[in-house]
C-alpha cells in the first residue's frame, strides 16, 4: 500500500529540523522486531518517513496556496510513496499502529491528522514513479533533492529499492520463524 497525505484542512508549516527531532523508540523497536533489522537501520528509515511526511506536507501547502508560475513549475504533479520507497511505507504502517502517538504527532507537527490513504484510493494518481514521464520524474527527484538533499535521493532511489514487496515479506517471515520454532504445538 502506498501512502498519501489526505488534503482536507490547511496543513501547519513545520521546519524539517524540528520534525526530525521527533523520536519514537517503541515504533523503531517494533519495526526492528517485525522485519528483523538493526536499530540503526530502523532509525534511519523512521527519519526518512518523517522526511517523506514533511515533503508531502510542503507540497500540499503549496497546492492549497494555489502557487503558479515558476514556483508551480518547480513542483512535481504529485508526491507519493513510490515502489522504490516501500520500506518507508512499512515504517509508516508501524507508526500508524501506535494510534495515540501517531495522532498526537500529526496534530502537534501538522495541525491535522495525517491519514494514510492506500494506493487504490488514490484514483487519479500514478501508482509508481516509473509511470511518470521523464520530465515529471526529473521534477519529482529534483524536488526531493532541493528539499531533503542529494543523500536522501540516493538512499530512497538507490539503496531502498532492494526492499521490494517480496523482500519485505521475506524479512517479516524470517523475523517470526523463531516464534514458530518455540511453539511446542506447531501453531504460529
Amino acid at each position: 500500500m502506498m501512502g498519501k497525505i489526505e488534503r482536507i484542512k490547511t496543513i501547519k508549516n513545520v521546519s524539517l529540523k524540528r520534525l526530525l527531532e521527533y523520536e519514537n523508540p517503541e515504533v523503531v523497536a517494533r519495526f526492528c522486531k517485525d522485519l528483523g533489522v538493526s536499530k540503526k537501520f530502523a532509525s534511519t528509515v523512521f527519519k526518512d518517513m518523517l522526511r517523506y511526511l514533511y515533503l508531502d506536507a510542503k507540497f500540499q501547502r503549496a497546492m492549497q496556496a494555489k502557487v503558479s508560475g515558476r514556483t508551480r513549475k518547480r513542483l512535481p504533479k504529485v508526491v507519493l510513496v513510490t515502489k522504490q520507497m516501500l520500506i518507508i511505507d512499512e515504517m509508516w504502517h508501524s507508526f500508524v499502529l501506535y494510534t495515540k502517538d501517531y495522532t498526537a504527532f500529526s496534530h502537534k507537527y501538522f495541525g491535522i491528522y495525517i491519514h494514510h490513504v492506500p494506493a487504490p484510493a488514490l484514483k487519479q494518481t500514478p501508482t509508481f514513479i516509473a509511470e511518470l514521464d521523464r520530465d515529471e520524474m526529473y521534477t519529482y527527484l529534483k524536488f526531493i533533492q532541493d528539499e531533503l538533499g542529494e543523500d536522501v535521493v540516493e538512499r530512497w532511489f538507490v539503496e531502498y529499492p532492494r526492499f521490494n514487496k517480496t523482500k519485505i515479506l521475506q524479512m517479516q517471515l524470517k523475523a517470526v520463524k523463531p516464534l514458530r520454532r518455540s511453539n511446542n504445538r506447531g501453531d504460529v
